[in-house]
């Protein structure tokens, strides 16, 4: 027995199954207002974003990076934001830790529709700054000419040098710690006079370049009495750390301690 399907049936199935073929293979565009470029955000505090994203048929998320591969260490943020309906307005606030890299970052946004198809990314600089001063603990003790110093460093688990500890090897007393959370950049060492300008003996020690999780470094007191006015100023020791500070900063602020240095300086004896 034939059986009979009407001819608009029949159109209906095959317009049904050419409709499920359709692709959907338009992707979603974005649109950022902010973080504006530049943007400056402190360790431990937070900054938000906002903006737009559009999509022919059905929005799916919103793709959040953060990465910073010229600072401190290449910190790494993700986060996944559900968005709806062809349109979507979005505003949120993210947190940076606070012992996020110090420096340089890309904050980085995207779209993700429900097929499946991906917005660019756009991008924006910010820059994350440490304004958390170290912690210095000092342990007044004798310094005398030809003592030993040594001074100690530890990484931690991000593979910057944050604490440091200055030891007078001769007469086995510690004389200071200093503790940091943005961790430090470089290490200064100087033996001075009051004055301010006379300087006997210095060393700049770039933490940067150094691999290794502890960093020890030798230093011996070697005070000079041909130095002219020896005796009328007395001569100290001055060890100095250095903060990660991004460019803006620098350009900014002038003074030693917001530009990250940070001194201790202790009194030698003749």
């Amino acid at each position: 027995m034939k059986i009979f399907i009407p001819f608009f049936v029949l159109c209906a199935v095959v317009f049904t199954s050419c409709k499920k073929e359709e692709v959907d293979a338009e992707k979603p565009s974005i649109s950022l207002d902010k973080p504006l470029e530049n943007a400056i955000v402190n360790l431990g505090n937070s900054f938000d974003f906002q903006g737009v994203v559009y999509d022919n048929t059905a929005l799916s998320s919103l793709q959040i990076r953060i990465v910073s591969p010229d600072a401190s260490y290449d910190y790494h943020y993700l986060d996944s934001i559900n968005v709806t309906g062809e349109s979507s307005e979005f505003h949120d606030w993210i947190t940076i830790p606070i012992n996020a890299a110090v420096g340089v970052a890309e904050f980085k946004v995207y779209a993700r529709d429900a097929s499946g198809n991906e917005s660019g990314y756009i991008t924006r600089i910010i820059q994350i700054r440490d304004k958390i001063d170290p912690v210095i603990v000092t342990n007044p003790s004798l310094i005398e000419d030809n003592d030993s110093i040594i001074f100690t460093l530890y990484k931690n688990e991000y593979d910057i040098f944050d604490s440091l500890t200055v030891y007078n090897f001769t007469k086995f007393t510690n004389l200071a710690t200093y503790t940091d959370i943005g961790g430090f950049r470089d290490l200064i060492i100087t033996r001075a006079a009051d004055t301010g300008w006379e300087v006997n003996q210095f060393e700049l020690h770039d933490l940067t370049t150094v691999t290794a999780p502890v960093h020890t470094v030798g230093f011996t007191i070697d005070l000079d009495e041909s130095y002219p006015e020896y005796y009328l100023h007395p001569p100290f020791l001055r060890v100095t750390v250095v903060e990660y500070r991004t460019p803006i900063d620098l350009n900014v602020y002038s003074s030693q301690a917001d530009n990250g240095h940070h001194s201790v300086e202790f009194d030698v004896t003749p």
